[in-house]
Order: C-alpha cells, then sequence, then structure tokens
C-alpha cells in the first residue's frame, strides 16, 4: 500500500476532500460509487463493484480475519492489514502463473 503522505482534516459535516490527483490515479470521476469499510482503527475506500479492492471481507467476525489474527498473536490493525494487503498481492501473481497453486508455508 502506497502511502501518498497528503493530509485532510474533517470538515463539520465530517467529510473529507480526496484529492484530485488520487482520484486520478484510481480513475475516479463525479458520482463514482464508492464503497466504505472499516478495519480496526482504518477506513478502506474503494470503487464499488471493485473485485480486487477487497480480496478477503474485512471484519473481525470474518473467518480469514479471525485465523489470521490469531496466528498473529497481539499484533496492531496496521501490522495485520500489511499481512492481508501482501497475502492479496501474493494472490494477483499466482494468478498469472500457470494456474497451479502456490505453498506459501
Amino acid at each position: 500500500m502506497k502511502q501518498s503522505g497528503i493530509m485532510r482534516k474533517l470538515d463539520k459535516q465530517g467529510r473529507i476532500v480526496i484529492p484530485i490527483e488520487a482520484r486520478r490515479v484510481l480513475g475516479w470521476t463525479n458520482n463514482t460509487p464508492i464503497e466504505i469499510s472499516q478495519f480496526g482503527r482504518y477506513i478502506l475506500l474503494h470503487q464499488q463493484g471493485d473485485g480486487k479492492a477487497a480480496p478477503v471481507e474485512l471484519r473481525r467476525e470474518s473467518p480469514v480475519l479471525k485465523e489470521l489474527t490469531e496466528r498473529l498473536g497481539e499484533r496492531s490493525d496496521k501490522d495485520i492489514f500489511l499481512v492481508l494487503d501482501l497475502l492479496h498481492r501474493l494472490a494477483e501473481t499466482a494468478e498469472g502463473s500457470d494456474g497451479k497453486y502456490i505453498n506459501v508455508c
């Protein structure tokens, strides 16, 4: 996950403006439907229907996330999110291979 270093403050209604540079990179235009998910202390924004943006259900009740947090022990949400991001990238790499599953253990 790339951090751009841009900081924005919430307005009185709790809104935030997504910088035009970020919207251009993501291909978001006016009225693009955006899904909002919460993961621990983080809020994730992704284009509605973008299957690649949310590879697993990001809820504490999710079996995948529950097992991951149990195996990682007392790690921060940021560490767990980093692991999920790495696993997602690994899965994308595997999809481009010869179609066989890879063993990561």
